[in-house]
């Protein structure tokens, strides 16, 4: 019916707005889509080109969808935690809060990762976006400095650079990224 989707990796039928789609509108269960995305992180630089997870499909799932789902659910926290600042409680909401946070714990048991987990898969997508970036622009390049993370930027035509300030003073060839050698060729 038209009041479902199904779900092209699972094919279960879902309500729309429990599913997701990339700019070609092949659906996907919100659980699917979660966990493609979550072990694409885990394939290095190569995740800022993730595509839709049809099948030959080429389209790019949009940076939308990745904030999407490398964020945890707070929904049932937030139900549950909402009654906490109305004072006393009787009896039987405090059973029902009881019985509410069991089932909020089930549900998040099955809803995959932690939010721990979640913070490790959006820091390496941030970090492959970073490394992507700099490997893909001529006018920078990551300094080869034993434990250095610094980008160092230079302009066309320059060859020798030293990492600084606030780096670790290493100085190389910008374009072959080996020690500086100048005037000697790479």
């Amino acid at each position: 019916t038209s009041s479902t989707v199904t779900c092209r990796i699972c094919f279960c039928d879902v309500p729309p707005h429990e599913a997701a789609a990339a700019p070609c509108k092949h659906f996907f269960c919100n659980m699917c889509y979660r966990d493609y995305l979550t072990m694409k992180c885990s394939e290095g630089p190569a995740v800022v080109f993730t595509t839709c997870p049809e099948h030959k499909c080429s389209t790019l799932v949009p940076p939308e969808l990745w904030s999407r789902f490398l964020y945890k659910n707070e929904s049932t926290v937030a139900a549950v935690g909402s009654e906490a600042g109305t004072g006393a409680m009787t009896t039987k909401q405090a059973q029902g809060k009881d019985k509410a946070m069991a089932m909020a714990a089930a549900a998040e048991e099955e809803e995959g990762p932690t939010e721990q987990e979640y913070a490790s898969y959006r820091s390496r997508y941030s970090q492959m976006i970073v490394q992507q970036f700099v490997n893909s622009n001529s006018q920078m390049r990551w300094c080869p400095g034993p434990g250095c993370n610094k980008i160092i930027q230079a302009g066309d035509g320059v060859a020798n650079v030293k990492c600084g300030p606030g780096g670790c003073g290493c100085a190389f060839c910008f374009r072959c990224g080996e020690e500086a050698h100048a005037p000697t060729a790479c």
